[in-house]
């Protein structure tokens, strides 16, 4: 299942690689939790961890070209 997950993954960075933004919608669903949280931990302020999330979203939809490179998305 893991693998199955991993691979999954994969070919959404792909898609989202690709410009496909409903893709790109499942990436920030998944891990905008995870993102705001580690962001409020840093900053202890949520305006401020909002934006860093909202800020790092947009910098991955900026720089999509490059996420068929990455191998571990959420780390």
């Amino acid at each position: 299942m893991a693998n199955n997950s991993l691979h999954n993954e994969q070919e959404l960075l792909l898609q989202v690689a690709r410009g496909n933004e409903t893709a790109f919608k499942q990436i920030v669903d998944t891990y905008w939790t995870k993102v705001y949280g580690q962001a409020l931990a840093y900053c202890k302020s949520v305006p401020q961890a909002e934006e860093l999330t909202q800020d790092t979203f947009i910098a991955i939809w900026m720089n999509r070209q490059k996420l068929p490179e990455v191998h571990h998305f959420a780390g």
